[in-house]
């Protein structure tokens, strides 16, 4: 019962996690990745194949668990995370124990939850790191890095989150050349991308206000594109439609104050944070485009 794993989303947020969680354990915690859509078949996989018991701790973080409690509410699980509709139903957890607050990000709240056994162990170039996954996260984008951190993230083809772990495991110290010519190639492809996007545009009721959206399509970069859309159009929501997957990614402008989880709970059943949202591609989400029209 002394083994311990992590679970976290396959995102920059979630690389955070883990990396902060290594650094507080030690290199011998197991780590496990997939995305809120995956997550119970990939948990309960895992489950058969290596057994809950075996743990004394299992963290599950950055991921929003709510219609997950069946399989993850078990007294040896610990639940971090950050996302609004989780938080709406934290009160419904009775064996596991769980932080689920309202924050930038869930690199954040884990710094805050163990704040006092970090700063013994952690060095000023870990701590930079984790400000600026925070930044990025957070939309608040004070630190220039914090993009190229992120295109860095995404930039690598393959394991990318065991890569980032490994790349920076003492932290931030700048960008190599290597790093350099990945990150302006993920720029290069965003670009393009973007330049090629069909775009549509509408306004959106919530809670008794009108909210400004713009949808398109997209098979990748769906943060980027999103950053982009909000900056040309001044939009309160950009949401992004994959076709293959028939999934919607939303995200928000960081001062609009629509509730981006509940608009994902009710029209592609799923949920989200502040800022991030998503789910499936529903017929009531096909009925809402319908009301769109497209920017020539």
């Amino acid at each position: 019962m002394s083994k311990e794993v992590i679970w976290t989303n396959y995102g920059l947020d979630g690389a955070g996690c883990c990396l902060l969680l290594k650094w507080l354990k030690g290199s011998n915690i197991e780590i496990q990745y997939t995305t809120p859509r995956k997550f119970r078949d990939d948990f309960l996989k895992w489950q058969l194949e290596n057994g809950m018991t075996k743990y004394s701790k299992i963290y599950i973080t950055s991921i929003d668990l709510s219609k997950c409690l069946d399989v993850a509410d078990k007294s040896n699980c610990v639940i971090i995370d950050t996302h609004k509709s989780h938080c709406d139903k934290k009160h419904l957890y009775t064996d596991a124990k769980t932080a689920i607050a309202e924050t930038s990000s869930t690199t954040r709240l884990i710094f805050r939850l163990f704040k006092n056994e970090l700063i013994k162990k952690l060095t000023p170039k870990q701590i930079k790191l984790i400000s600026l996954i925070d930044d990025y996260i957070s939309g608040k984008n004070k630190f220039k890095e914090s993009n190229f951190l992120n295109a860095l993230y995404w930039g690598v083809s393959a394991d990318r989150l065991i890569q980032f772990i490994k790349q920076f495991d003492n932290g931030y110290n700048g960008f190599n050349q290597q790093q350099q010519n990945v990150i302006n190639l993920h720029f290069k492809r965003i670009a393009k991308t973007v330049s090629e996007l069909d775009i549509f545009q509408g306004i959106l009721p919530a809670k008794g206000k009108k909210y400004k959206v713009v949808s398109t399509f997209a098979e990748n970069y769906f943060p980027e594109i999103s950053n982009h859309l909000i900056d040309v159009y001044n939009v309160d929501i950009v949401m992004v439609v994959n076709l293959g997957l028939k999934t919607v990614y939303m995200q928000q402008k960081v001062t609009s104050d629509a509730p981006l989880h509940l608009i994902a709970e009710k029209l592609v059943e799923g949920g989200g944070t502040q800022r991030y949202a998503g789910g499936n591609l529903t017929s009531k989400f096909i009925e809402f485009t319908k009301t769109l029209q497209k920017i020539w």
